[in-house]
C-alpha cells in the first residue's frame, strides 16, 4: 500500500480545521510582525530522513538557523542522538520553528513538513528526482475529475499549501523542463541548482554525511573480499496483479545473481512501500535503510526500470540496465515522458537472463558502453544537476532572492 500519499489525503481534512491560523500567519508575514528566522528541512511526507532535503541539511547542519521537521518519533529521536537539530512537527519547539521559518526546503511536497504553517513562507521543491514516467497534472488530467477533485480545486485556489506539489521554487534540470507541465499548480520559478544527494556519488566528502549502518558495514565487507554488489531499485507498483507479476521478476534476478559466487545482489524497495518481501529470503539481501545513495557509491552495477534513479546513476559510468518486463502494462498508465525504447535502447533488458549477461560482461569482459550512457545523460540534462555547485544555504537564498528581483 502506498502509505505516504493516503497519510497526505487524510491529513488535508483536518488541516482544514486550522485555516484561520494559516492567513493569520501569513498576514503577520505581510505586516513583517513575525521575524522569519529558520530554514526548515523535511523529506517523504514528513516520515523519513532521505533525499535530497536531507543532503542539503546535512551539509549546512552547522548554521544554527537550520532545522529538521519530521512527523515520525522515530526519525526525530535517531537524529537528536547523533546530535541533530530535528523537531517534531507538533511539538512545541517544531510550531515555533515553523511559525518563525523564512524558507522551506523540501524533498517529497508541502506535506513534508506542516503546510498549514506555511502561507508567505518560500517553499524549496527539489521533488525526488527527474521523472521518466508521468507524474502530477500529466496523469490526473487524463482522468474524468470527480465532484470532490472539483471541491479540493477550489480549496488548492484559498489554500495553495494544501496542495502536495506547491511550490515557490522548483528545481529542475533537465533540457525538456517536463515539471512545467506535471507541476503545473501554483507556476512556479524553475531553477537550475545541483542535487545534493548524489554527494555520496560524486564527492569525496560522503564519510562525513554518512549515518552509521550495519548493512552498510555488512556490504563493505563484502566489496573487500572481491565481491561485486549488484543493487536492483525498481520504482512502485501499486496495482496487486503488476505487484505479484514483479515479486517473481524480482526472485529470477536474486537467483541467478545469487548463483554466481561473484556477486551479491541486493533489492532495495521504493521507499513508499511498507510490505516487504513475503519469499524466501534465502538469496535475498535486502537494504532496509531509506536512504539508496550510499549503498549505491558501494555498487559495481544498477538495476532499475521507470526510476529516475536512472539519471542519477548514468554519470557513474558504472553497468546499469534497465528491467521493464511490463513495459506494456506501464507505457499506457501512467505513461512516459520519452522515448524510452529508443533513448536507453543500449541498456534496456525485458528478460532477466539479458539483465544477469549484460552486467555480467560488462564487469568482468569489458564489453563497456559508457559513451552511450554518457550522451544519454548529456543530452537531457544540464551538467549542474551532478558537478559540485551552490548546496550551501547561503548560495540558495542568494538564489532564491535573485529569482525574485
Amino acid at each position: 500500500m502506498i502509505t505516504l500519499f493516503k497519510q497526505n489525503r487524510i491529513r488535508k481534512y483536518y488541516y482544514l480545521v486550522f485555516l484561520p491560523l494559516y492567513f493569520t500567519l501569513g498576514l503577520l508575514r505581510v505586516l513583517k510582525l513575525l521575524p522569519k528566522k529558520y530554514i526548515l528541512f523535511g523529506a517523504g511526507g514528513g516520515s523519513q530522513f532521505i533525499d535530497n532535503s536531507k543532503y542539503s541539511y546535512l551539509l549546512n547542519k552547522n548554521q544554527n538557523n537550520c532545522i529538521w521537521i519530521t512527523h515520525s518519533f522515530q526519525v526525530a529521536r535517531e537524529l537528536k542522538n547523533v546530535g541533530y537539530r530535528a523537531y517534531l512537527s507538533f511539538s512545541i519547539h517544531g510550531i515555533y520553528f515553523q511559525i518563525f521559518s523564512k524558507l522551506a526546503i523540501v524533498s517529497h511536497g508541502t506535506f513534508d513538513l506542516t503546510p498549514i504553517l506555511l502561507l508567505k513562507v518560500s517553499v524549496l521543491q527539489y521533488w525526488h528526482g527527474c521523472p521518466i514516467k508521468k507524474i502530477g497534472v500529466d496523469v490526473k488530467n487524463k482522468k474524468e475529475k470527480s465532484v470532490g477533485d472539483k471541491i479540493w480545486g477550489i480549496i488548492y485556489k484559498v489554500c495553495p499549501h494544501l496542495n502536495n506539489y506547491y511550490a515557490d521554487y522548483f528545481v529542475d534540470n533537465s533540457k525538456n523542463f517536463n515539471y512545467q507541465s506535471s507541476f503545473e499548480f501554483g507556476k512556479p520559478n524553475y531553477i537550475k541548482i545541483p542535487y545534493p544527494r548524489l554527494f555520496p556519488l560524486y564527492s569525496n566528502i560522503k564519510d562525513e554525511l554518512e549515518i552509521p549502518n550495519e548493512q552498510l558495514i555488512e556490504l563493505r565487507s563484502f566489496v573487500s573480499d572481491g565481491k561485486k554488489i549488484i543493487v536492483y531499485m525498481p520504482t512502485y507498483r501499486d496495482n496487486p496483479i503488476w505487484r505479484r507479476v514483479f515479486e517473481e521478476q524480482l526472485m529470477n534476478l536474486a537467483t541467478v545473481f545469487g548463483e554466481d559466487d561473484r556477486f551479491v545482489f541486493v533489492y532495495k524497495a521504493h521507499f513508499i512501500l511498507t510490505n516487504r518481501m513475503r519469499n524466501d529470503k534465502s538469496m535475498l539481501f535486502q537494504y532496509l535503510n531509506p536512504d539508496p545513495y550510499p549503498l549505491l557509491e558501494l555498487s559495481s552495477g544498477l538495476i532499475t526500470d521507470y526510476s529516475s534513479i536512472v539519471f542519477d546513476y548514468l554519470p557513474t559510468n558504472k553497468p546499469l540496465s534497465l528491467f521493464i518486463f511490463d513495459k506494456g502494462m506501464y507505457q499506457n498508465n501512467p505513461g512516459y515522458y520519452y522515448d524510452i525504447e529508443k533513448l536507453f535502447a543500449s541498456i534496456l533488458a525485458y528478460d532477466y537472463k539479458d539483465v544477469y549477461e549484460n552486467i555480467k560482461n560488462e564487469i568482468f569482459y569489458e564489453k563497456v558502453i559508457n559513451t552511450e550512457k554518457g550522451s544519454i545523460f548529456n543530452d537531457l540534462f544540464y551538467n549542474t544537476f551532478y558537478k559540485q555547485g551552490p548546496f550551501d544555504i547561503q548560495s540558495i537564498k542568494y538564489l532564491l532572492k535573485s529569482n525574485n528581483a
